[in-house]
């Protein structure tokens, strides 16, 4: 009987311990977004010259694997990517063009799943990191001005890119941690393509956060 105390009290350290090991942060994080869109004429090598737009992201994150140097990071966040451009108007028989310009504000909603590889240095207040991975974003609304409606009604509702970027976690003892990063998203497919026509989309990230 004086060995059940000993297993039960082995087992919840084995299991405190595992956690401890699994688990290194959670918390959250918002910030802003500029992007823009790249759009390029196949035929004559036209690439009107974008602007970028401000747009506005927030979400949750966990950090797994609580060993030196290497963790991951699992990141669900919805993200708003703004365009303004100026592009030539198509018209239903011809999407090359019709001489007349316009240009606008076009925003898109997208709920983000990325799954980061992190690289890290730790010291006893600073923690500076960089970060790498795959991200997945699915449109969940999108808000088109007119003459554009040609374009974006056959526009993916998902894009897929390339995160990479690097950020600092400040530590306050026995409270919580404050971090700061940035990211750059760097396009893997293309959600407008035809024969004359292409787009990509590009974008950025500044984040602050807390975590846990």
């Amino acid at each position: 009987m004086k060995k059940i105390p000993v297993i039960i009290s082995l087992f919840v350290i084995l299991t405190v311990s595992l956690q401890a090991q699994f688990m290194r942060s959670y918390g959250f994080k918002a910030g802003i977004t500029s992007s823009k869109m790249d759009a390029n004429y196949i035929k004559n090598n036209l690439s009107p010259n974008p602007d970028a737009m401000g747009g506005f992201t927030a979400g949750v994150f966990a950090e797994f694997l609580n060993i030196p140097f290497i963790s991951i990071i699992g990141d669900l966040s919805y993200k708003q990517l703004s365009i303004q451009n100026k592009l030539e108007l198509p018209t239903a028989q011809s999407i090359q063009g019709t001489g007349v310009f316009s240009s606008g504000n076009n925003t898109f909603d997208y709920l983000s799943l990325s799954m980061l590889a992190k690289f890290r240095m730790s010291y006893p207040v600073l923690c500076p990191y960089a970060f790498i991975g795959p991200s997945a974003n699915f449109e969940i609304s999108k808000d088109i001005i007119h003459g554009y409606d040609l374009i974006f009604k056959d526009y993916s509702k998902s894009l897929w890119n390339l995160a990479i970027g690097a950020g600092i976690e400040l530590k306050i003892p026995y409270l919580f941690g404050v971090l700061g990063e940035f990211q750059y998203n760097i396009p893997l497919n293309t959600p407008y393509k035809t024969d004359l026509l292409e787009i990509k989309n590009n974008s950025y990230e500044l984040k602050a956060g807390i975590l846990f």
